[in-house]
């Protein structure tokens, strides 16, 4: 994971550093395209920072929600409207799970390794 913030936040600085060097000496399309990786190293920086942190707060949602759903099947006063809501959230939940441990096999390091501990909610 570290390696995922280190090495762009490298390339980031390199990047920029050379388009401000190469700006001297070449012509523009040196400038440009140093630029460009230099915004793509931010970027990538961006989306192995955020997107760990976006999976967690979802990982604990996921765990609310099966708190919540264990106390709603507890309660045996649920109308039918209110049943249809919890399968349809239960559905949602489970394709977003699918979809993350999906994900999780071939991001290396992008997506924490918590979400193989979860288990689709019957």
């Amino acid at each position: 994971m570290l390696a995922l913030i280190i090495i762009p936040l490298i390339l980031c600085i390199a990047f920029i550093l050379l388009a401000v060097f190469v700006q001297d000496h070449y012509d523009i399309w040196a400038t440009v395209l140093a630029s460009l990786f230099g915004v793509i190293a931010i970027f990538i920086f961006l989306f192995a920072v955020v997107n760990p942190l976006v999976i967690k707060t979802e990982i604990k949602q996921f765990k609310a929600f099966e708190h919540t759903l264990i106390n709603a099947r507890e309660n045996s006063t649920l109308s039918e409207m209110e049943r249809a809501a919890i399968l349809s959230k239960i559905a949602e939940w489970n394709e977003w799970l699918a979809d993350v441990q999906y994900r999780n096999t071939w991001l290396i390091n992008a997506i924490p390794d918590d979400v193989n501990d979860l288990k689709p909610i019957k």
